[in-house]
């Protein structure tokens, strides 16, 4: 925040990116389904019934700790990213 009045507004920038993860899946043993982490980003805890509903769960919150690290100022692991198509 700039304490210079006539200072414009920040903006915001949205971009998109397709980046790669590596996660790990686990058959849940209480639930079934399946749980999934993710090592580049530590507080990523999916869940799914099935692999391709765990595997959403984990976009989503992968989505959900870039966004709280990039709030936070917290530091964002280094991506590597892939076409798309």
């Amino acid at each position: 925040m700039s304490l210079d009045p006539s200072a414009p507004d920040p903006e915001e920038i949205i971009v998109s990116v397709s980046a790669v993860f590596d996660l790990r899946f686990e058959r849940d043993p209480e639930r079934g389904g399946y749980l999934v982490t993710c090592q580049e980003l530590p507080e990523v805890a999916g869940w799914g019934r099935t692999l391709r509903a765990a595997r959403a769960d984990a976009r989503t919150e992968i989505k959900h700790a870039l966004q709280d690290r990039a709030e936070d100022g917290a530091p964002i692991p280094t991506l590597r990213y892939t076409r798309r198509g």
